[in-house]
């Protein structure tokens, strides 16, 4: 077991508490004006993201699956340690605290599905050009729109558009939420059973689904990851916001007008700077996922 001592894990607490807090602020704030943001709240409310889970440290999991926190000579540190020490997925001798190995085998169903897509999503080429239709398909003679915003086009024009685009989305979780009329029209008919079957990795929401793996299995993958995540996926999500039919320039996202050839051109651009900046931390994802799937088989 690797053992890290206090000099070594504490700045990384108060590290990501910063980062993750620097990040949420923002949420955090318009929440106590009542004050919406199309974009970012997404990240919230779709994953879920809660502030203060979020800016909980760990430090992942090593090759053989121990990663212990060595117990700190007092102060906030200690605190911190006696809190982690009474959590319910680590345990703690004297010394140190460390996951507790019952951890791999109760949250295996979870690993290994996430272990599975991960690893189907690095074998397989990313496809471009679906051009974020799927945000329209959302809006296709709609009674109600999702966001408090404006359609740039109007409702009627954003139909006819939606009627003339040849709409090819893969993912299921932006499928489950088209308007019912505009589901026929999708290519394909991606379900929750056929998710590993579907899903690609060019897909934005795919990059943006990073983030929910973080979230997902904080434990196992260090904090700093989580990070990294959030970025990915608030980047992402501003592409998915600025080529949806929606009028976003209140909120600060110019559009990309996926209607126009340029519109297009540029969002495969963006879409393919998305997938690449996500990729490297896919792969260490996809390992440490494999890596608690073969601890949990392990020790079951």
């Amino acid at each position: 077991m690797i053992v890290l001592e206090e000099e070594q894990w504490w700045p990384r607490v108060l590290a990501h508490q910063e980062a993750a807090n620097t990040r949420t602020g923002g949420r955090l704030e318009r929440q106590s004006h009542h004050t919406p943001n199309a974009m970012e709240d997404f990240l919230y409310e779709y994953y879920p993201l809660r502030p203060g889970r979020f800016a909980t440290w760990h430090p992942g999991i090593a090759d053989d699956g121990g990663v212990g926190l060595a117990r700190p000579r007092g102060g906030e540190a200690l605190a911190w340690w006696e809190e982690r020490s009474r959590n319910r997925w680590y345990e703690a001798g004297a010394d140190v605290v460390m996951l507790s190995p019952t951890y791999f085998a109760e949250r295996a169903h979870g690993l290994e599905f996430q272990a599975s897509l991960q690893e189907k999503l690095l074998e397989r080429e990313p496809r471009f050009g679906c051009f974020g239709w799927h945000e329209w398909a959302m809006v296709y003679k709609a009674d109600h729109l999702r966001h408090p915003l404006p359609l740039r086009l109007g409702q009627e024009q954003t139909d006819r558009v939606v009627e003339e685009a040849n709409i090819r989305c893969s993912h299921f979780d932006a499928f489950q939420f088209f308007q019912p009329e505009a589901k026929p029209l999708n290519a394909s008919q991606p379900s929750y059973e056929t998710v590993i079957e579907n899903e690609q990795p060019g897909c934005i929401h795919v990059t943006m689904d990073l983030l929910r793996v973080c979230l997902q299995f904080p434990q196992i993958f260090p904090s700093e990851w989580a990070i990294q995540a959030y970025d990915l996926a608030l980047a992402a999500r501003r592409i998915d916001q600025a080529a949806s039919p929606y009028d976003s320039r209140s909120i600060g996202v110019e559009p990309i007008p996926v209607e126009t050839v340029d519109g297009r051109a540029e969002y495969v651009q963006r879409q393919r700077e998305a997938y690449k900046n996500g990729s490297a931390l896919r792969k260490k994802i996809a390992d440490a996922l494999a890596q608690a799937v073969a601890l949990g088989r392990a020790r079951s």
